[in-house]
């Protein structure tokens, strides 16, 4: 193809940004305002790689597992589909008790960037590891890392003289 995924991002980020400076918006609310419809569009993007049979899970003997080219599999998109659906909601309980801008972006962020941690140890295709790790981890590992920098930055009370931050507390801005 012309132009591939992360190539097409790229170029919609550029453009979303000449766009966001041009009309002077407040890209921290532009921001807020893309977290719930990102979740949704990977919730229909799970259900499309389930249909056609992309992103594969690795060889399974659960009882839940699906079969996919002769092997049964981890069904690794319904697994993203199921962990989805409370983080819709967290994201909507969210959206009523924040007032703070950004803050709703970069913590879905950091959710879903877990959540691609984990989930992606699933990932039967061989053909995206880098040193043992898939290249969903480490991107989704690089974007929990930026998020929660900018959650730490936001909350004053987490800085000290020596920005000791615990596991609790980067949990505490996930949640």
């Amino acid at each position: 193809s012309l132009i591939d995924f992360g190539s097409g991002s790229i170029l919609g980020l550029i453009v979303i940004s000449v766009f966001i400076q041009k009309k002077k918006l407040n890209p921290n609310e532009i921001l807020d305002a893309l977290a719930l419809p990102m979740i949704v569009f990977l919730l229909f993007f799970f259900f499309a790689q389930l249909a056609s049979g992309n992103l594969y899970g690795k060889p399974s003997s659960l009882p839940w597992s699906i079969l996919l080219w002769g092997t049964n599999r981890h069904p690794l998109q319904i697994y993203y589909m199921l962990a989805l659906l409370p983080i819709i909601l967290l994201t909507i309980k969210r959206m009523v008790n924040y007032n703070r801008k950004g803050v709703l972006f970069f913590k879905t962020t950091s959710t879903l960037s877990l959540l691609f941690v984990f989930f992606d140890f699933f990932n039967g295709d061989p053909n995206n590891l880098i040193a043992g790790f898939n290249k969903i981890q480490i991107v989704a590992l690089f974007l929990l890392i930026v998020s929660n920098v900018f959650l730490l930055t936001r909350k004053k009370s987490y800085w000290n003289k020596n920005l000791i931050v615990s596991v609790d507390q980067i949990l505490q801005n996930i949640i």
